[in-house]
C-alpha cells in the first residue's frame, strides 16, 4: 500500500512538471500574431473571361478564344508561367494583325507579370520574362528593360540566400468566407471559414500576406510580419460589418 502510494506520488509529480514544461515549450516558441478585419477593394477584381479579346484582333485567331480565361487563372494562382504564355498569345497575334484589343494587352500583361516576379522576389521568372522582353521577333525587342530584369533577378537570388531558416504560417478564417490565400506572393490556396492552415517551409524573415474571398469585392491584407526561423506567425482573419 505504501508502495502504491509512493508510486503514485512520483507519477503526480512527473505529469506537473511534464506540463510546466510543455507550456513553457509553447510559450517560448509562440511566434508574432496579428488579426485582420476583411475591407472592400478599392478596385474590384475584373473578370476577363467573358471579354471578347479575340473579337478585337480577328474572329481567325482563334486560339485566342480562352485567352480572358487562361489570364484569369493565372492570376487568380499568381502564376507567371501562365501568365508569360498567355503574354506570347497576344503578342503574336498583335503583331500579325497590326492590331490591340481594347481590353488588354501583350505588352500591359508581361508588365503585370514583371510585377509578380517582384512580389515573389522569383529570379527564376524574372529571367524568363527578360527572355520574352529580348526576343525581337516573338517578344517586344526591348534589351534595356531585359537587362534591368536580369540585373533583378540576380538580386532576387542574393536575397533569397540572406534568409537563413524557415518558419510556419498559421492562418485562421474567423469569417464567413471563403479565403484565397497568398504568402509572399504565392498561392497557397482556399481556406474555409472557420478553419485553420498551416503554411510550413516559409523562409524566415519580413513575410507578406494577402487574401480575398472569390466573387465578392473583400480582402485582407497585404499585411507584413516577421517570421523568425523555427517559429510561427499566425494570421487570424476577422470580419466585422
Amino acid at each position: 500500500m505504501k508502495k502504491g502510494k509512493i508510486l503514485l506520488v512520483t507519477l503526480l509529480v512527473l505529469t506537473v512538471s511534464f506540463l510546466a514544461f510543455t507550456t513553457f515549450s509553447f510559450a517560448e516558441n509562440k511566434g508574432e500574431e496579428k488579426s485582420v478585419s476583411g475591407k472592400a477593394m478599392e478596385k474590384p477584381i475584373e473578370s476577363l473571361k467573358y471579354k471578347n479579346i479575340m473579337g478585337d484582333l480577328g474572329a481567325e485567331y482563334h486560339y485566342l478564344a480562352d485567352i480572358g480565361e487562361m489570364i484569369d487563372k493565372g492570376r487568380d494562382h499568381k502564376d507567371g508561367n501562365t501568365l508569360i504564355a498567355a503574354a506570347l498569345l497576344m503578342l503574336y497575334a498583335e503583331k500579325d494583325s497590326g492590331k490591340k484589343s481594347s481590353v488588354i494587352t501583350g505588352e500591359a500583361l508581361l508588365k503585370e507579370t514583371v510585377e509578380l516576379a517582384g512580389e515573389q522576389k522569383n529570379a527564376k521568372l524574372a529571367m524568363k520574362i527578360a527572355d520574352v522582353y529580348e526576343d525581337a521577333t516573338f517578344g517586344l525587342g526591348d534589351k534595356k528593360v531585359a537587362s534591368d530584369l536580369r540585373k533583378k533577378a540576380k538580386e532576387y537570388e542574393a536575397a533569397s540566400s540572406q534568409r537563413a531558416g524557415a518558419g510556419t504560417v498559421i492562418i485562421n478564417n474567423d469569417t464567413p468566407y471563403y479565403i484565397r490565400v497568398y504568402v509572399e506572393g504565392y498561392d497557397r490556396g482556399i481556406l474555409y471559414s472557420g478553419n485553420v492552415g498551416w503554411v510550413t517551409g516559409v523562409s524566415a524573415g519580413s513575410i507578406l500576406l494577402y487574401g480575398y474571398a472569390p466573387y465578392t469585392d473583400y480582402e485582407w491584407g497585404p499585411t507584413t510580419g516577421y517570421l523568425s526561423a523555427g517559429g510561427t506567425y499566425t494570421w487570424n482573419l476577422i470580419f466585422t460589418d
